[in-house]
């Protein structure tokens, strides 16, 4: 599960798992929730400089690509930014939970 992971990549973080999961550091966090319109993903992350930004992009890839529900080759939605991210792909509702 999603979940699990996040808490072994970021075992320091702060985490509500209502709906999703997220977790919070003092200088970054990341969101992962099912949408309520169809069979995607939505990823949100933010960091407080590039470095971090892309680390926490890395790790949320690194997870993301080892569940084999989550279907990359649909294709990605992505809106970079220093400040946050958002990242969309489908996944098979029927077979996956966070």
């Amino acid at each position: 599960m999603i979940k699990s992971d996040f808490k072994s990549v970021w075992p320091n973080a702060s985490y509500i798992d209502i709906d999703g999961i997220r977790m919070d550091l003092p200088d970054r966090m990341a969101i992962v929730r099912g949408s309520q319109n169809g069979p995607y993903i939505g990823i949100k992350f933010e960091a407080k400089n590039h470095s971090d930004y892309d680390l926490v992009k890395t790790q949320l890839r690194q997870i993301l690509k080892n569940h084999s529900a989550i279907n990359w080759s649909e294709g990605v939605n992505t809106t970079p930014s220093i400040n946050w991210s958002i990242l969309i792909c489908q996944y098979d509702s029927q077979t996956y939970h966070f």
